[in-house]
C-alpha cells in the first residue's frame, strides 16, 4: 500500500497561524493558512503586487519550465485557475482567460467551456477583443499580449512603462487604455505597439478604468482613489470618493453617469462626471469585483462569496441575487440576448437568464483546497480538503465523486488499508473512518484535540497518527479509537510519519529530526543525519531497510540499513511537496508546492527534473503506477498525468 506525502510545508507554519486560520470567514480555515504558506519563490514574485483582500493572478514557480504537457484536469471542470476577463461577441461565442495562461472558450452561451491549449505567456488581468479572433491582453509582467487565431497562439505586442497592470479598455476610436499598480495609466493609439504614459497622479494602485468617449474617462484604486479626464488622458483630476475603501471596478453608463464598486459593499454613484461621488445602499460587506449593465436600467455586479447583485431603477437599488456557492467572481460581461456570465476563483463560471436575479453555476466538481490524496491501487483513490470534503475515485483519477464525511472540519491526510477500510484526520483531532470503501463515515474516537497532520497504517489493525503539538497517536481497532502515546516532537510539529512494522516506525518533525521508534511509539531515538539542513518533511520507504526522505530546501536522504544511518545530498528543483513511489518502487516522485516535479528510478540515488510540470498549486501527489501521477492542490485542483485518463 501506498502512503501518500504529508503536507509538511503548511504544517511547519500551522502552529504559527492556526488560531487566525480557524477565523478566516471567507476562505476556510485551511486555505487561509495556504495563502500564508505558498511557495516561497511564489511570494517573493508576488507579495507586492497582491490586490487588497482579493485573488491576484499568480506567477507559477520556475517560469522557464513548460507547464501542463502530459497532465488533464479532472477536478474541478473543465479546469480550476481563476479566471480574471471574460468576453461575448453575441449570444453565442465567448471567451475568458485567467491566471497561469489559461484560455477558455464557449459555444452556446457560457452552458459549457472548453480549455484552448496556448502558449500565453503570464498571467491575464483584463483583455479587449478586436474581433472574435483578435485579442489584446494585458498582464501582471506589463507585457501586452496579442493573439489572431482566438487565444490558440499569442505574441508580445509591447512592454508596458510603470508597475504590473491591472485593467485594460477599447475606446470608441480604436485606442486602448491600461491602468496599474503606483498610479501607473497609459494609453495606445495603434492597438498596442507603443505607449504612451499619461500617470504620476497618484502612487495609488489602479485597478479599473472606464472611458464614455475617447477623451472622458474615470480610473479608480486602492485606498478609494478616484482620478477623471476629460482631454484623452492628457491631464487627471482627484475626485473625493468619501472613502478609504479599495474600489475595484467603475463603470460609466454616459458622459455624467458611472458607478465605482469595491471592498466592504461599497457602491458609489456619480452624475455630474464624477466630480462628486455618493454612497448608494449596499446589502452586502463583501468585496464587490465587478459591474456590467444589460440595458439602461438592469445591472449586475459580482463579488466574493457568492454574492451577486442585480438593479432593475439604473443602480439606484441593489438587490441580492440567488446564487447557491461561495465562490468569488472577478468578471462578469454581457451576453448577446441581453443577460450576463460571470467567471472567477478555483475556473468558476455562472451565469443569469433573468437578468442577474438569479445564477446558476456551470462549472462542476468540488473548489475547496485538497490537502491530501491516496490511491488503494491504479482505480480506487480517495482525496481530501477542506470544509470535511471527501472525494472517491474508480477510475484512476479521472472522475471524482463527493461523500458526505459528516463534518466541516478541514481534513488532512488520508490512509487506507484496502478497498473498504481507510482513515482520515484533520483539524482540532477530527479522525474519520469507513469499513464500506467510503459509503459512510463515522467519527473515531481520538486522544487530542489538536490537529492531526498525518495518518498511516502499518497493517488493517494498526496505525498511527501525528499532531502540529508533536503527539504520536495510535489505534490497534483500526481507527476506531486512537490513544495518546507520546510527545515526540517538543517545540513543533509531526511533518510525517512511517511504519515499515506495527511497531518499528519514523516521524519527521520540529527542527530537522527523523525520529524513530522500535516499541509502538512509546520511546524514540534520533536518526543520524549527514547534512540536515533544514531537515526532511517526507519520508517513504521501499521495504524495511531501504528508505528516502525529501526535505524543505533541496535536500534529500536515503537510508539502507533500515533507518540507522541517514545520507543526504542536494538535489536541484526539489523543495517542501510530496513523495510517493509506485507499488514495485522502481520509479518514485517528489513534486514541490510549485509544481516542480523530480523523478528517481533508483530508490533516492539519483534524481531528474520532469520537463513538464502540472498546471496548479500541488499539496500532495499519489503515484498509480509507473508513470502515473495524480496530483491535489488548492482551490479543489486535481490533475491525472495523461496516460491515466481513459480515451
Amino acid at each position: 500500500m501506498d502512503q501518500v506525502g504529508n503536507r509538511a510545508w503548511r504544517i511547519q507554519v500551522m502552529s504559527v497561524v492556526v488560531s487566525e486560520a480557524v477565523g478566516d470567514r471567507r476562505r476556510g480555515a485551511v486555505q487561509a493558512l495556504a495563502r500564508k504558506c505558498a511557495w516561497v519563490l511564489r511570494l517573493i514574485m508576488s507579495s507586492m503586487l497582491m490586490m487588497s483582500c482579493g485573488d491576484s493572478p499568480s506567477s507559477p514557480e520556475d517560469d522557464n519550465l513548460p507547464e501542463s504537457e502530459g497532465w488533464v484536469w479532472t477536478n474541478p471542470l473543465p479546469q480550476g485557475k481563476s479566471l480574471f476577463s471574460v468576453h461575448f461577441f453575441d449570444s453565442d461565442n465567448g471567451y475568458a482567460l485567467g491566471d497561469w495562461r489559461t484560455v477558455l472558450t464557449t459555444g452556446d452561451g457560457g452552458e459549457s467551456w472548453q480549455v484552448v491549449p496556448n502558449n500565453l505567456g503570464g498571467s491575464v488581468v483584463g483583455s479587449v477583443a478586436l474581433s472574435q479572433s483578435h485579442w489584446i491582453a494585458a498582464t501582471l509582467s506589463r507585457e501586452v499580449h496579442e493573439t489572431l487565431d482566438g487565444g490558440r497562439t499569442w505574441s508580445v505586442k509591447s512592454t508596458v512603462s510603470g508597475g504590473p497592470q491591472r485593467a485594460i479598455e477599447l475606446l470608441g476610436d480604436g485606442s486602448l487604455v491600461i491602468a496599474g499598480n503606483n498610479g501607473s495609466i497609459s494609453r495606445s493609439s495603434d492597438q498596442g505597439v507603443t505607449w504612451t504614459y499619461q500617470g504620476g497622479q497618484t502612487n495609488a494602485d489602479l485597478f479599473s478604468v472606464s472611458f464614455v468617449t475617447p477623451d472622458t474617462g474615470i480610473v479608480v484604486g486602492r485606498g478609494g482613489i478616484i482620478l477623471r479626464t476629460t482631454d484623452a488622458g492628457q491631464s487627471w483630476t482627484p475626485s473625493p470618493s468619501g472613502t478609504t475603501a479599495t474600489l475595484h471596478e467603475v463603470l460609466m453608463l454616459d458622459a455624467r453617469t458611472a458607478i465605482a464598486v469595491g471592498a466592504s459593499g461599497t457602491i458609489l454613484a456619480t452624475d455630474d462626471s464624477g466630480e462628486s461621488w455618493s454612497a448608494v445602499p449596499s446589502t452586502t460587506g463583501e468585496m464587490l469585483q465587478d459591474i456590467v449593465f444589460l440595458d439602461e436600467d438592469t445591472g449586475v455586479i459580482v463579488g466574493n462569496n457568492g454574492v451577486m447583485l442585480h438593479t432593475t431603477n439604473g443602480g439606484d437599488t441593489w438587490d441580492r441575487g440567488l446564487y447557491e456557492g461561495n465562490q468569488w467572481y472577478f468578471a462578469a460581461a454581457v451576453r448577446g440576448d441581453g443577460n450576463a456570465c460571470a467567471v472567477g476563483s478555483s475556473g468558476s463560471v455562472a451565469s443569469t437568464v433573468d437578468y442577474g436575479a438569479s445564477w446558476q453555476r456551470k462549472t462542476q466538481g468540488a473548489t475547496g483546497d485538497l490537502h491530501g490524496v491516496q490511491f488503494v491501487d491504479s482505480s480506487i483513490g480517495y482525496a481530501v480538503g477542506d470544509r470535511g470534503t471527501i472525494l472517491k475515485s474508480t477510475d484512476g483519477g479521472h472522475t471524482w465523486q463527493e461523500k458526505d464525511s459528516g463534518t466541516d472540519a478541514p481534513l488532512l491526510d488520508v490512509c487506507f488499508v484496502d478497498a473498504l477500510r481507510g482513515s482520515v484526520v484533520g483539524f482540532d483531532g477530527t479522525a474519520l473512518r469507513t469499513v464500506d470503501g467510503g459509503a459512510a463515515w463515522t467519527t473515531a474516537s481520538v486522544g487530542t484535540a489538536y490537529t492531526l497532520t498525518s495518518v498511516f497504517f502499518a497493517d488493517a489493525d494498526t496505525g498511527y497518527a501525528g499532531s502540529y503539538f508533536g503527539e504520536v497517536l495510535r489505534t490497534v481497532d483500526g481507527g476506531a479509537t486512537w490513544d495518546l502515546v507520546s510527545r515526540p516532537i517538543v517545540g513543533g510539529e509531526v511533518l510525517d510519519l512511517w511504519f515499515i512494522t506495527p511497531s518499528k516506525g519514523f516521524v519527521l518533525g520540529g527542527v530537522g529530526y527523523i525520529l524513530r521508534t522500535t516499541d509502538a511509539g512509546e520511546s524514540w531515538d534520533e536518526a543520524s543525519l549527514a547534512r540536515r539542513s533544514d531537515g526532511p518533511t517526507d519520508i517513504h520507504f521501499k521495504d524495511e531497510l531501504v528508505g528516502v526522505a525529501i526535505g524543505s530546501i533541496g535536500m534529500a536522504w536515503r537510508t539502507v540499513d533500515g533507518g540507522e544511518t541517514w545520507t543526504g545530498s542536494f538535489v536541484e528543483h526539489l523543495g517542501p511537496g510530496s513523495l510517493d513511489f509506485s507499488s514495485d518502487g522502481s520509479v518514485g516522485y517528489a513534486v514541490s508546492h510549485g509544481g516542480l516535479v523530480t523523478r528517481t528510478d533508483d530508490f533516492g540515488l539519483s534524481w531528474v527534473i520532469e520537463e513538464a510540470r502540472p498546471p496548479s498549486s500541488v499539496n500532495s501527489m499519489a503515484v498509480l503506477d509507473v508513470g502515473t501521477r495524480v496530483i491535489v492542490g488548492d482551490n479543489g485542483a486535481v490533475l491525472v498525468n495523461r496516460d491515466a485518463v481513459p480515451q
